[in-house]
């Protein structure tokens, strides 16, 4: 079964608009531990004894892209697959 190829501009875009979330990412981050005003700051600390269970990036994934897209990864599938 081959791989269904891709056009150009739609994978072009898509790196671009991944690289605008990232960048948009890290600087909240930046501004966030500069100011000391963020919803996440409370997450970094970890308590003496208790290992971190995710790394940098897991988190940073989760918290800068995947909660502004988790309704397309939450949706309900609905009707037959191929359709």
């Amino acid at each position: 079964m081959d791989a269904e190829q891709v056009p150009w501009y739609p994978a072009i875009l898509t790196f671009v608009q991944l690289a605008i979330y990232v960048t948009f990412g890290c600087l909240r981050d930046v501004a966030g531990s500069i100011s000391g005003i963020s919803r996440y700051r409370h997450e970094r600390k970890t308590s003496p004894g208790l290992a971190k269970l995710l790394t940098y990036r897991e988190s940073f994934f989760i918290h800068r892209m995947y909660h502004r897209i988790q309704d397309v990864f939450n949706r309900p599938v609905t009707g037959t697959p191929g359709a």
